[in-house]
Formats: C-alpha cells, structure tokens, sequence
C-alpha cells in the first residue's frame, strides 16, 4: 500500500529531526525536553504504531516504534540530566563559597 510508505517515510523523517536533540541532550547532560511533552508524545507514537501493526503497515508501524523510543530517550534525558545539575551546581556553589570564606579566588 502506497500509505505505508508515505506515512513511514514522514515518520522516518520526523525521527532523524530528533537525532540532534538526543546527541545534544547527552553532550550537555541536560533534558531538553519537558517532562510532560516527552511522555504523552511517547505515549501517542507508541498507541499509533500498535494501530498500524494492527492494520498491517509495517513500515509505518515500525518508523513509528522507532520515533516512540526516541522520544522515550528525551524523557530519559530529562529525568536522569534533571538531578545531576542540581548536584553540579550545588558542588559549584558550595566551593564558591568554601573559597571566599578562606581567602581564595579562583583564577
């Protein structure tokens, strides 16, 4: 069917146009996505592709699958970077401090 392969080829493009965002979230360490939107759009994709296996388009079930996990990838970002800045920027703020107290700068 000639829909599978239209509605594959734009999931497959839709999930390339996340590849930037996972590569940068994992070199900056940070979730770049919210929570919430991360989530239900895993949610969503996951739910269409299921549909799709259904009604057996494969490809488009597939590409679908595969952006579902990319943006489970996002949520994980999120998640997991959200804790380790929080301790990062205690540490940095707290040797802050701990040098003025002592007379130090950092140069």
């Amino acid at each position: 069917m000639i829909q599978d392969y239209i509605l594959g080829i734009v999931g497959w493009v839709f999930l390339f146009a996340l590849i930037p965002q996972i590569i940068k979230g994992f070199k900056v360490k940070r979730g770049l996505v919210t929570i919430p939107t991360s989530l239900l759009t895993g949610l969503g994709m996951l739910v269409i592709s299921i549909a799709h296996f259904t009604l057996n388009l494969w490809f488009t079930a597939i590409s679908e699958f595969s952006l579902a996990i990319a943006w489970f990838i996002l949520l994980y970002q999120t998640i997991r970077y959200k804790f380790v800045d929080s301790e990062q920027l205690n540490k940095s703020v707290n040797g802050f401090y701990d040098n003025l107290k002592n007379g130090r700068r950092n140069r």
